[in-house]
């Protein structure tokens, strides 16, 4: 578990930094994609061969049942 009063940012250049509900998404370059849980401070780790850096995003409105 994730020390909330503990920086776990390395100093190194942010590549993104995203929120889907009560995920926190953080990807720096060369380091590995950290997800964060805002509401329990836990941290899963994906490692850099895992997940590979969008050029793009395409963020998608669900409301009720259309994709809008």
């Amino acid at each position: 578990m994730l020390d909330p009063g503990a920086s776990f940012l390395e100093l190194a250049q942010v590549g993104f930094i995203d929120q889907f509900n009560e995920k926190l998404l953080i990807k720096q370059e060369g380091q590995s994609l950290q997800i964060l849980d805002v509401r329990n401070f836990q941290s899963i780790e994906v490692s850099t061969s895992e997940f590979v850096t969008p050029s793009a995003f395409i963020f998608l409105i669900i409301c009720c049942g259309h994709i809008l």
